[in-house]
C-alpha cells in the first residue's frame, strides 16, 4: 500500500511542476485557433494566460 501512495504523490508532482503559466502569445493564438476547430476551452490555457 506504500508503494501506491508513493506512485500517486510522484504523479501528483509532474503536474505540480508543469509550467503551464510559461505559454507565449504565438502558443495561445494556436490554442484559440483549435478551440474554434474543437468547439471546447482548454483548460490548460485558462489556467495559464489571462
Amino acid at each position: 500500500m506504500d508503494q501506491e501512495v508513493q506512485d500517486q504523490s510522484g504523479q501528483h508532482d509532474v503536474y505540480e511542476n508543469f509550467p503551464v503559466a510559461e505559454i507565449s502569445s504565438e502558443d495561445v493564438q494556436r490554442i484559440q485557433q483549435l478551440e474554434q476547430d474543437l468547439g471546447v476551452v482548454l483548460v490548460a490555457y485558462e489556467g495559464g494566460v489571462v
